[in-house]
Parts: structure tokens; sequence; C-alpha cells
């Protein structure tokens, strides 16, 4: 019985020594295999991390990109230009000639009178640019201008005497400092002009008769500074935006009295622009060159420059 007890113990204490001793080397077993499972893990992790910055590295430079693109699309400018012909009473000449750029970025519009009297060459013939009107088309004075300026003009309006009397009477007439007095009858011609000198209002008629007189006091370039004042005045007074919902009127004035291709649908999407232009940076110019005798020879250069920010 002794025996067997001491047996038992004996058996006891051995297991106890082998399971402890296993059991240590399973702890350690055990926490090598989760230091190798933990460090798989990380650098997995650490990998997707990279791969994810990667991905979005390359995602964000198109989007850069984009955002330059923008940029470049807003710094475009928004311009229009028009090209403005006045008929004599006749409708065989051209009474004025006029280039208008409005660029609504720049905040700039420039007005510039092209003398009827501009030397062009025709079949070796010197002549007058105002007096080819009867034998050429609208397309000849546009490729004129796009030689002389560098820009094909976006719209052209072709007016008569009539169609201005009559844009003028829709406004209620203009007040306008005329430089002289003017007093002419020529029944054969029908012109009758009587206008005292000084600042006063004047009709739809007593402008045409203005506009028309050819004797000022100073000759060809007396009557273009006139009409540039003329036209100084007129935008001034009434190409405000307070004026904005009368353009219908004149879409219809133009419509009816004079040749044109400025649509409705233009007038619409320029409308702002058309009377926001006396908050631009106006110029009212002559188009650079120098009369040479009875001509005028435009300086294509100075003109390409004076237009460049309206192509």
């Amino acid at each position: 019985m002794k025996r067997s007890l001491r047996d038992y113990l004996l058996t006891l204490v051995l297991a106890v020594v082998i399971f402890s001793v296993a059991a240590v080397f399973l702890i350690e077993a055990a926490e090598g295999l989760m230091k190798d499972v933990v460090t798989k893990i990380g650098s997995e992790g650490e990998i997707e991390q990279e791969t994810v910055t990667s991905e979005q590295a390359s995602v964000s430079e198109p989007e850069t990109k984009d955002t330059s693109e923008q940029k470049e699309e807003v710094k475009e400018d928004v311009f229009s230009t028009f090209l403005l012909l006045g008929l004599d009473e006749k409708k065989e000449k051209l009474d004025s000639i006029f280039l208008i750029g409005l660029n609504a970025t720049k905040k700039q519009a420039t007005v510039a009178l092209i003398p009827c009297n501009t030397s062009v060459a025709d079949n070796g013939e010197k002549k007058f640019l105002g007096d080819l009107y009867s034998s050429r088309n609208i397309n000849f004075y546009k490729e004129f201008v796009q030689t002389e300026t560098g820009i094909m003009p976006d719209y052209y309006a072709v007016y008569t005497t009539s169609a201005l009397a009559n844009l003028i009477d829709l406004w209620g007439g203009i007040s306008f400092k005329v430089p002289q007095e003017i007093k002419v009858e020529d029944k054969e011609n029908k012109i009758k002009i009587d206008l005292a000198a000084g600042q006063q209002t004047l009709n739809g008629s007593q402008s045409v008769q203005l506009l028309r007189y050819n004797n000022f006091n100073g000759g060809r370039a007396a009557k273009e500074d006139t009409q540039l004042n003329f036209f100084k005045t007129f935008c001034t007074n009434y190409m405000t935006a307070e004026n904005l919902s009368r353009a219908p009127a004149i879409h219809n004035n133009m419509y009816y009295n004079c040749q044109t291709d400025f649509e409705e649908a233009d007038l619409k999407e320029l409308g702002e622009m058309i009377f926001a232009m006396t908050t631009y940076k106006q110029s009212y110019v002559r188009i650079p060159g120098a009369s040479s005798g009875n001509y005028y020879a435009i300086s294509t250069p100075k003109a390409k420059a004076m237009f460049e920010i309206y192509q």
C-alpha cells in the first residue's frame, strides 16, 4: 500500500514536470507564431497603404490638370466686333464707316472711324473706299477690314439716313453740341439744313442733316470729327444698362431699316455687353493712318495693334 502510494506520487510529480516543460515550449512557439502573423499583417497593411497612396496620387494629377485648364478657360476674353456702314441719300455711296470692338473681359471699347476717302485699288485705279459700295458687296468691305486690322467683323449693318433718323426719334432725340451754324437749301439734291450752333436737342431729321453736311469749317476732317463726336454722344446717352429693356425695339428698327446679319438671338446673347459699353474704357478715334492729297492711307501695323484685343 505504501509502495503503491509512493509510485503514484512519483508518477504525478513526473507528469507535472513533463506538462510544465511542454507548456513552456508551446507558449514560446505560440508567441513566435503570433509575431510572424503580426509582422506579416503589418507588412501587408503597409503595402496596401502605399498602393492606395499611389493610386490617390495618380488620380489627383488629372484633377490638377483639369483645374488649370478651367483657369485657362476663365482667362479667355469675351469680345465682339461690328462693322457699320452708313449710306448716303441716294444709296450709292457710303457716307460713314465705323468699326467697333467690344471686349467684355478687359472692359474696353474701341470705335474707329474709317474715312470714306481711304484709298483702295480697283482694277488698277486708285479710288475712294466709300465710292465702291454700288459695285461691290458687303464681303468686300469685311475682307478689306480684315486685311487692314487683322479681324473679320462678327456682325455688320448697312443703315440708311431714314433708319438713323427713326432710331434717334425712337430715343426721343439727342442732345448734341452743333459745332457751327449750318444753313443750306439745295432743292435739286433735296437738302435743307437749318441748324444753329451750340448745345441743342436734335430730332432724327436734324441729326441726319448734320451728319450729311460736307462743308464744315475744317473740311473733311471736321466732318469726320463731328461724326465721331455724334456717335460718342449717342452711345454715352443711350447704350446704358438702364436702356437694355429697349433692346428689342432697336433690333426691330435694324431689322426693318437696315441690311444686317445681326439676329434677335444675337441681341439676347450680346445685349448686356453692348449696353454696358459706357462702363468700359472707351476710345473714339480715326483709324491710324495719314492723309495724302485727297486720299487717306491706313497704317496697317498700327490698325492691327489697335484691334489686337478683339481677335
